[in-house]
């Protein structure tokens, strides 16, 4: 599913999910995320919180990097 300048991957069971987004810059970088169903939350949570995040050239380089590092994807 694309949006925009971000492309939006999910897993089978639509709770995990990876973004693939457009920096104001112009690289792309992605970011796991789970969703939570807590009836306080109902929202995305990233995963990749405090993890390095990959600048990559191209969306294509950004999808390779996740694929390489998201183990579901």
């Amino acid at each position: 599913m694309n949006i925009g300048d971000e492309r939006i991957i999910y897993d089978e069971t639509k709770k995990w999910r990876v973004r693939i987004f457009q920096a104001p810059n112009g690289s792309y970088g992605f970011v796991e995320e789970v969703f939570s169903d807590d009836p306080f939350e109902l929202c995305w949570l990233p995963i990749t919180a405090g993890r390095s995040h990959p600048v990559c050239d191209t969306v294509e380089t950004a999808l390779r990097e996740a694929h390489g590092r998201i183990d579901w994807l």
